[in-house]
């Protein structure tokens, strides 16, 4: 489960998030919604551990365990991680190598094989294609999905 508790975070003097509580439970699916400029990429930087987007206050939770003071790279390990809204391109790297990079240091990892079939794609079809504008956007999100 992630949890926050009590997040607090401003920049440049602004309270951008005041006092904000999310409960997410494992299998869940959530969406945050709102208008521009209200926090909705500044809460997900913040849980993801950008720098920049350091908490002045409350907590980030995730399996009951505080991880709000650790590093991005920390959080990322732990599967903490944001898909961008345009999925990325590799040019020059095959889907079974972009897959590879993504389990790197990563002890019970599926079989890129078996991360395709996860999120619906024929690893048959796709694992000796390239990364690049010739897969729909869809189809690299799928990908992108896969490799985390």
């Amino acid at each position: 489960m992630l949890e926050l508790q009590d997040v607090q975070l401003s920049k440049n003097g602004k309270l951008i998030l005041d006092h904000v509580d999310l409960q997410i439970h494992s299998g869940e699916i959530q969406s945050i919604l709102g208008r521009n400029g209200t926090g909705k990429t500044t809460l997900a930087y913040a849980i993801m551990g950008l720098p920049e987007y350091q908490i002045d206050g409350g907590k980030i939770l995730l399996d009951r365990k505080a991880i709000h003071r650790k590093r991005m790279a920390e959080r990322a390990k732990m599967g903490i991680t944001l898909a961008w809204q345009e999925p990325a391109r590799f040019e020059g790297l095959t889907v079974l190598e972009y897959l590879k990079l993504g389990q790197r240091g990563k002890t019970a990892a599926l079989k890129p094989a078996e991360c395709l079939e996860q999120v619906g794609l024929d690893p048959l079809k796709y694992l000796r294609r390239a990364v690049d504008d010739t897969l729909s956007g869809g189809e690299r999100k799928r990908i992108e999905l896969a490799s985390v």
